[in-house]
């Protein structure tokens, strides 16, 4: 005979405690400005937003951009949602789930793509759920190309590996910065220009510092107000048959002469300490962040989403 699940509402910490939760997400699909040719702001399009006890679910729609020409796409969408498990056991939880989604963009004819999903979602634990387990699943680029020349980026979709244990946050996960560091060392050390790599340089300097805290037994709470790790989804960048002078790549990044620098899948990972003495887990997921120089000049986030939310006790 098989045992019955118990409900939700009979599942305590053991101290006769209903654990609660806030969700919390957002989602974007184009964002930024431009100062030359054109100077004009661009607004977050098809923005999306939740910030809940109640499970809620929100989509919008953005039809047909198009500023002067130079950046433009034929749609898209975002959505937010979040709800309980159907899994009435402390092995369910709470999932938050953001998407944004962009067709057919265009980036001054040089970055084009009939597609780019941007997409994070967590599962906070019904029972000591301060940490989730996280996935983006669904991300993905089609058709993404440089100038006609197919682009085909190389995914690791377990760049966070798997939830640390315990309490620990990712932020303070020493494999997870093991695998982070050798990331950000692959663009630090690559052949891009020293103004590019710099921001690589200071982004390894603060995993090492991390990791070193960790070593040495200083990883304590007081610590996790403010940090921010930045890891990428993608892996490499093939270039080797696209003929452009002074095309370069390394890790998640491009450097593209005469257009700027475009980084690909970046993942900015927060933690954060509550009131409670818990920590907050932060994902926000950027499928295109381009630093624009020379034909154009501005910068542009392309199919952005983020989750954490805040669980309790």
């Amino acid at each position: 005979m098989s045992v019955m699940e118990p409900p939700l509402t009979t599942l305590t910490t053991g101290k006769g405690i209903v654990p609660s939760h806030q969700y919390h997400a957002d989602a974007h699909a184009l964002s930024g400005y431009l100062h030359h040719p054109v100077y004009q702001r661009i607004s977050e399009k098809a923005a999306v937003a939740i910030k809940d006890y109640r499970d809620d679910h929100i989509q919008e729609e953005d039809n047909r951009y198009n500023l002067e020409g130079f950046v433009s796409f034929q749609s898209a969408h975002s959505r937010v949602s979040g709800s309980r498990s159907l899994k009435k056991t402390t092995a369910g939880g709470w999932i938050t789930l953001s998407t944004s989604v962009v067709e057919k963009l265009n980036v001054f004819e040089v970055i084009t793509a009939d597609r780019v999903v941007s997409q994070v979602s967590t599962n906070h634990a019904y029972i000591n759920g301060h940490v989730p387990s996280v996935t983006f699943l669904g991300t993905q680029f089609v058709n993404l190309r440089l100038s006609g020349y197919p682009l085909e980026p190389v995914f690791n979709f377990g760049v966070c590996g798997t939830k640390p244990k315990g309490m620990t946050p990712y932020a303070k996960d020493a494999d997870f910065l093991e695998g982070v560091k050798r990331q950000v060392e692959t663009v630090a050390d690559g052949d891009l220009p020293l103004d590019v790599r710099d921001r690589y340089i200071k982004r390894l300097k603060t995993v090492n510092g991390l990791l070193t805290e960790i070593k040495e037994g200083r990883n304590g709470r007081e610590s996790c107000e403010s940090i921010v790790v930045t890891c990428s989804l993608i892996e490499s960048i093939d270039i080797h048959e696209i003929r452009i002078p002074g095309l370069r790549a390394a890790g998640n990044v491009l450097f593209i002469p005469d257009f700027g620098t475009v980084a690909l899948g970046e993942i900015q990972v927060k933690c954060s300490l509550q009131h409670d003495g818990e920590y907050d887990n932060y994902f926000r997921l950027q499928m295109m962040e381009m630093n624009l120089g020379c034909i154009g000049n501005g910068n542009l986030v392309v199919a952005s989403g983020a989750n954490n939310g805040t669980h309790h006790p």
